[in-house]
């Protein structure tokens, strides 16, 4: 190889390889993107992130991929500046130690989250240390919080979180430091050394207040998704399994390129969630009579792509 043409690193060609699954899983993400996200823009935030944490690369492809479906779903931006997301590495033992990647919401995303349903206003959440002035009164729905900014203000004792709703009331809820650790200790992920149980104790602490918050909230669907992602309710295999067979034929970053024909009829097994059957005075329409969706297209130029690729 010569010096203008350096041999890629190993880190590089699995970025490349990344960047290629993302790119053509571009159909997979289109048909789960909330309203607040666009694909392009996920795609620029999750190459960022790669960079930023390169521990990232080492995750299988399939836990990337369902990691960025999970955000594409719920609309928030995964270790981006806006902080609505982690992207968190953790070693499997049932995979033999290899890498997976978490998708973990952040306080802030459970804030933007409750926003959007229209019946709160906003979410604040505060860390308590010992020295500060924190008088709680859940009688009254009072809470006063005076933190001690002149002096080493001591150890984490609590946090809570506070909701302003569109009639103007509020509702406060309080998580103590004992019950904090607890929450830590069942975490997924929380052992990871790219944990933000380790590097953000504090926001984690802020979070707990408003996962208990939530259980007094008024819930949209969205609301709902966004505790089942974060407790690691929404299995792969369950909710995303179509998808990303779908998106796993299209690219097969280990394998020969799908045949187009298999591709389409995976495209098809996916759509038929949402399609209405025809009714029974219809005469049944062939696949070959079926007009291309755009997602279909989309695909089936991706792997013939990919097929031409290996033929050279």
């Amino acid at each position: 190889m010569s010096e203008n043409n350096p041999t890629p690193t190993p880190q590089r060609q699995q970025l490349d390889k990344i960047r290629h699954l993302m790119e053509r899983s571009a159909p997979a993400f289109a048909q789960v993107c909330s309203r607040y996200m666009d694909p392009k823009r996920l795609l620029k935030v999750g190459l960022a992130a790669f960079s930023r944490q390169p521990d990232l690369l080492d995750c299988t492809p399939q836990s990337l991929l369902l990691a960025f479906l999970q955000a594409a779903e719920l609309g928030l931006e995964p270790c981006s500046a806006k902080k609505e997301a982690y992207l968190i590495p953790f070693r499997n033992k049932n995979l033999g130690g290899r890498k997976e990647a978490l998708f973990l919401p952040s306080y802030m995303g459970l804030a933007t989250i409750a926003r959007r349903s229209g019946e709160i206003v906003d979410i604040e959440a505060r860390v308590v240390y010992e020295r500060d002035v924190f008088l709680p009164d859940y009688g009254e729905n009072k809470l006063v919080h005076r933190p001690d900014l002149d002096a080493d203000r001591g150890e984490i004792i609590a946090s809570w979180a506070r909701a302003w709703f569109k009639g103007g009331h509020t509702k406060f809820e309080i998580v103590a430091r004992v019950d904090i650790d607890k929450i830590r200790a069942s975490s997924r992920g929380a052992a990871s050394e790219d944990s933000p149980w380790r590097h953000w104790y504090d926001q984690m602490c802020a979070k707990s207040s408003v996962r208990r918050l939530y259980k007094l909230l008024p819930k949209s669907d969205e609301m709902g998704l966004a505790e089942d992602v974060d407790d690691g309710e929404d299995a792969p295999a369950e909710r995303y399994a179509e998808l990303m067979q779908f998106s796993a034929n299209v690219i097969e970053l280990d394998a020969p390129a799908s045949r187009t024909s298999e591709v389409r009829n995976q495209i098809k097994k996916t759509k038929q969630r949402t399609e209405t059957p025809p009714s029974d005075s219809a005469p049944p329409r062939s696949d070959s009579d079926a007009p291309m969706s755009d997602a279909e297209k989309t695909a089936i130029e991706a792997a013939e792509r990919a097929r031409n690729e290996e033929d050279k």
